[in-house]
């Protein structure tokens, strides 16, 4: 679902993910509205330049985001009381966390094609941490 098409010389593909929340209060209620998101415009393949592997490479990415958004969820669920000031610090940890496993992420993988063994370690762990909130 890329939108952009890079430039040769560039990375192969980028995925642009995130998550995002909304809270809205009504009638002393608090209401959160949560979404992991894949932003198909901000993305982008270098055609002739991807195949399967690096395709399921950037996958993995929204997999990952996919995954905070659920320990994001998670960790609301947890507190007694909320208010919008503990949301975004429950929020922002979050962020930081999800930019740290990213991070591991893509430094532990240089060549999704040449680092297959590797990539393939990182969907097992992906998956098993995936499966705890399905």
């Amino acid at each position: 679902d890329f939108k952009l098409v890079g430039k040769r010389g560039t990375t192969a593909a980028l995925s642009y993910t995130g998550i995002n929340y909304e809270t809205i209060r009504i009638n002393d209620k608090l209401y959160i509205s949560i979404g992991c998101v894949f932003d198909k415009n901000g993305s982008f393949v270098v055609q002739g330049n991807t195949n399967n592997e690096i395709l399921d490479h950037e996958q993995r990415h929204f997999d990952i985001t996919y995954l905070y958004t659920c320990k994001f969820i998670d960790r609301l669920k947890k507190e007694q009381i909320l208010t919008e000031s503990k949301i975004d610090l429950i929020y922002n940890n979050i962020l930081i966390e999800l930019d740290d496993f990213q991070e591991k992420y893509d430094a532990s993988i240089r060549n999704p094609i040449q680092d297959h063994s590797i990539q393939i370690e990182w969907d097992n762990k992906i998956n098993i941490e995936l499966s705890k909130y399905n």
